[in-house]
């Protein structure tokens, strides 16, 4: 019989931290550890072991990839260095109205092996583990090489709305309140129009205005800063 122990919480953390303290996806872990991989661990495994897919594993599989990944250096970016990258890409997202599936898509020919659009939305939504420092920086390179959106209107990505909601709760400022606050609203922007983007209604608006929205959240403060003490 074959000896297996159950995949507890525990191993599930274990495995997380690993993963994020180094940057590396189990199933890239283990493309690159393929010569002194056991024959019947597969690719796909310890992703499965991670998200609760599979309730028990050999031990010795087990630690084969806690071994492997100890042999790994920390690759985790310093949490404001993180989120200098993440507004960065959401900025040239917003610039560019082009997608990470978009831009990393089948005509992408120099992307990194294991560079998937799916696994820049998941750590841009902040639920996904963190992409390394050079995968981020391909990311930018290749933005920095397209031009702003070409025409007047552009499409209201998820990222352009994620991007709103998040400066809203930041400066708890709502959207007839920034209007309100701005010395130099547009004429022809309201606050049911920012509304609309927010819940989805509205699937385009003008380039010019978002970018307005966007910069007056930008340097508006905190919340906890302009409340009285």
């Amino acid at each position: 019989m074959v000896n297996r122990i159950p995949i507890t919480e525990v191993i599930r953390a274990r495995l997380r931290t690993e993963r994020d303290r180094t940057g590396i996806a189990p199933s890239a872990l283990l493309r690159i550890t393929e010569k002194d991989r056991p024959k019947d661990l597969s690719i796909s495994a310890p992703g499965l072991w991670i998200r609760g897919d599979l309730s028990s594993l050999k031990p010795e599989h087990l630690e084969f990839v806690l071994s492997a990944y100890e042999a790994c250096p920390t690759t985790r970016l310093a949490p404001e260095i993180e989120a200098s990258f993440r507004e960065k890409l959401q900025s040239e997202i917003i610039r560019t109205g082009i997608r990470p599936q978009r831009l990393l898509g089948a005509s992408c020919a120099d992307k990194p092996q294991d560079l998937r659009a799916d696994a820049v939305i998941r750590w841009m939504k902040g639920i996904g583990p963190q992409l390394a420092e050079s995968y981020l920086a391909y990311l930018l390179d290749r933005y920095a090489k397209l031009p702003d959106i070409p025409s007047e209107r552009a499409p209201i990505s998820s990222i352009f709305r994620q991007k709103l909601h998040t400066e809203r709760k930041r400066t708890g400022i709502s959207s007839a309140g920034l209007l309100k606050e701005a010395s130099d609203p547009p004429d022809s922007l309201t606050a049911n129009v920012i509304n609309s983007w927010l819940t989805g209604r509205a699937k385009t608006a003008r380039k010019d205005h978002m970018d307005w929205v966007i910069a007056v959240y930008s340097a508006a403060p905190d919340q906890d800063d302009h409340q009285s003490p």
